[in-house]
């Protein structure tokens, strides 16, 4: 599923456990390394921070606790920042994100706020 939150010049693609629809919408949209597409694509990766010329692509691993079974988990968020847009893809397991994306969604003057200075939008998530 993608969702999509814009304000002026910056738009926010929100990925909930992407189909092959979302990926070429990525391909077609956006031209980016090989690797990234292969990156986005793929569960289990590591922690890490690709700096390319028009964007940074970050994969971040977050725990999450499953109460019933009493175990942590890790949860994989992608970010890919670029000069007016900021896509993160995930499988909306991480609370904050989701609570933080549907806020943004629903609110104009966080979203005002937010958006006007983006640094404040990567700093949030």
């Amino acid at each position: 599923m993608r969702k999509k939150v814009k304000n002026k010049n910056i738009v926010w693609y929100n990925i909930i456990n992407p189909k092959p629809k979302d990926y070429e919408f990525l391909r077609v949209n956006f031209k980016w390394h090989p690797i990234s597409y292969k990156d986005a694509q793929s569960n289990a990766q590591y922690p890490k921070i690709d700096i390319y010329e028009d964007y940074i692509f970050i994969v971040l691993l977050f725990p999450i606790y499953i109460r019933t079974t009493r175990c942590i988990k890790a949860s994989e968020v992608d970010f890919i920042i670029g000069k007016d847009y900021f896509i993160t893809i995930h499988d909306n397991k991480l609370i904050p994100l989701k609570n933080f994306f549907d806020l943004i969604q629903t609110t104009d003057t966080l979203r005002q706020n937010v958006f006007q200075n983006p640094a404040r939008l990567y700093m949030n998530v």
